[in-house]
């Protein structure tokens, strides 16, 4: 059933559509969280380069600057922060050389992740690494590519709606995973 719907049912007043992309709601299968439909949303990129710099343990990149370099066109995706323009991330009011020269040596320093880490800092819904990490033991997936190959994801611990939810983010994000694995 859609926000809309329940709603008008409910007769509740909540929003319908996502205050920052304007995109419609959608409310999740227990009805206790409305998310943002549209998956290239600023708000969930941000929360999903936030997820990828906690994951990955990269420091000088919190929130509000993850938005800030979002917002001047630094990175749009999380394969684009392997390939900041530091010179023009320098240029940006409130940076310097040195603070740029600091998120390039964070950067740097932190590219290495195991399989789980990599595929759970994508931050798909109801994914986290120990799902992510049941299902490479299960199924005896080495590699990202016998990952994305894998054609049913359930096991112990994993069922049909957290296995759909994976397979949809992966179709999503597949082409930047990619691009951020080069």
């Amino acid at each position: 059933m859609d926000v809309r719907t329940l709603a008008s049912i409910h007769n509740w007043n909540m929003p319908t559509v996502c205050p920052v992309c304007g995109a419609e709601l959608v409310i999740s299968d227990n009805h206790k969280q409305l998310t943002c439909s549209n998956d290239f949303c600023k708000s969930k990129f941000s929360g999903r380069i936030s997820k990828w710099t906690e994951k990955l343990q990269i420091m000088e990149l919190g929130l509000t600057t993850i938005e800030t370099l979002y917002d001047a066109g630094i990175f749009a995706t999380i394969s684009d922060l392997y390939k900041i323009d530091y010179k023009k991330l320098a240029s940006l009011e409130g940076f310097s050389k040195r603070s740029a020269d600091i998120i390039k040596a964070q950067i740097d320093a932190h590219r290495q992740a195991t399989l789980a880490q990599f595929i759970s800092g994508y931050n798909i819904s109801g994914v986290g690494e120990k799902i992510v990490q049941r299902i490479i033991d299960a199924k005896k997936l080495d590699t990202f590519d016998d990952f994305i190959a894998c054609s049913d994801f359930t096991c112990e611990g994993v069922g049909d709606i957290t296995a759909r939810k994976l397979r949809k983010g992966l179709d999503i994000f597949e082409n930047d995973m990619r691009e951020t694995l080069k």
